[in-house]
Order: C-alpha cells, then structure tokens, then sequence
C-alpha cells in the first residue's frame, strides 16, 4: 500500500550471496498510528540488533518457537512471538502443576 500510495520505494541489490531489498521511506512516520510503548519497543529492538547483520539476525529468527514450528512458507502465528526459546525457558515445579490443573479444568468444559 505505501508503495502504491507513493510513500516509499523499494530498492533491491545483489551481494555476495544474497540479495538485499530495503525500505525506503519518502514521507516522515506517521507514529500517531502507535503507541509509546510500541515505539519505544521498536527503537529497543533496533537497538539490539544494529550492529548484527542480515545472516545473525536471521539466525537469531531462526531461534522462535514460530519460526521452528511453521512449515516452509506458512504464515507464524504473532501470537508464538510470546512462547520465548525453550532451550532457556523452565518451569517451576507449581508451575507446572497449576498448567495441569488448569487443562484439566478447562477441558472439563
């Protein structure tokens, strides 16, 4: 839609072993659109990753539940954004006992 508003353009070139297509805007954000937690997330996440380049932040990508649990070309489920990377993620022992207790409630219904 921007594209077709006039409001960015797209500019592609080859690298080494890739080619790189970015986002150029021609008109200032509309921030309006968001709120300030929402920005204030974004510029943190940029914040992070503004030294690593395209394959690291791939790589890092690769790392989600989503990523790993969707097939080739299927669309990842924002939601899976809140699952974390179970290879770092534990559960307490009540934890996991107050997950089963409330599967069991719920599929009680």
């Amino acid at each position: 839609e921007l594209i077709d508003e006039g409001a960015c353009i797209v500019v592609e070139r080859q690298l080494v072993d890739y080619s790189q297509k970015r986002v150029i805007l021609r008109r200032e954000p509309n921030v309006e659109l968001f709120t300030a937690p929402e920005v204030a997330m974004v510029s943190q996440v940029i914040r992070a990753l503004w030294n690593n380049d395209a394959k690291e932040v791939s790589h890092l990508s690769h790392r989600f539940v989503g990523w790993q649990d969707a097939a080739l070309e299927e669309d990842i489920p924002f939601e899976t954004v809140f699952l974390g990377d179970p290879q770092k993620f534990t559960l307490a022992e009540e934890e996991i006992q107050y997950g089963q207790r409330l599967a069991a409630e719920i599929g009680a219904h």
